[in-house]
């Protein structure tokens, strides 16, 4: 789509798994069934778009990005893997562009950049992520009892008005992720209590909060 200029490309790069392999199972090679040598993989062909580039490494580019995730490009995707082969590119197809887009794009980054610093979701994805990014970055964690109780008042101002943090979730920085937190404020600001569902003739409810 975004090669024949039909579609414009809103988000964030993809992962950048752009290659294809192929698992050999080793064992099958040995005649003692006691000895396992495990599985050699094998890299056996790559993907590449019409117009000659690969999605390896780099992914699909947006053409209008999202604020960048919790997750930076050296720490998510194909390129943070130390063994990733790298981006390549071959002579493009013979193809034709059916359209062209580019001249809306300026209109419409505008429109997204405006709606972004409006929308609330976004506001508190930027706060999740502040925190994911601040714990994150922390080399140290104290033991003591009154930074645990720090670090608990710290939890209670970010849990969703109206209720409390379920236990079961951890914070960003010991592994929750942030849109959970993004989704369980926006049931909280929409006044959510649950929802049912029958499962095998019985009715249950799920806590949404």
């Amino acid at each position: 789509m975004q090669d024949f200029g039909r579609a414009l490309i809103i988000g964030e790069n993809s992962f950048g798994k752009g290659t294809v392999q192929n698992l050999i199972d080793l064992d099958q090679y040995t005649r003692d069934p006691s000895v396992h040598f495990g599985q050699l993989k094998l890299t056996v062909a790559q993907f590449f778009r019409i117009n000659g580039g690969s999605t390896q490494h780099r992914g699909v580019l947006p053409d209008i990005a999202y604020p960048q995730t919790a997750w930076a490009s050296g720490d998510f995707g194909e390129s943070s893997l130390d063994f990733a082969l790298p981006y390549t590119e071959v002579a493009a197809a013979d193809y034709v562009r059916s359209g062209d887009l580019s001249a809306l794009k300026p209109l419409l980054e505008t429109r997204h950049e405006t709606r972004v610093a409006k929308d609330q979701e976004f506001k508190w994805w930027f706060e999740d992520l502040a925190e994911y990014q601040k714990q994150r970055d922390r080399k140290e964690m104290s033991l003591l009892k009154h930074a645990s109780r720090e670090r608990d008042l710290n939890e209670a101002k970010r849990a969703p008005q109206g209720g409390a943090c379920r236990s079961g979730y951890r914070s960003a920085g010991e592994g929750r992720r942030p849109w959970r937190r993004r989704a369980a404020r926006r049931r909280a600001s929409r006044g959510d209590q649950g929802s049912k569902y029958r499962r095998g003739g019985r009715e249950a409810r799920l806590l949404t909060s």
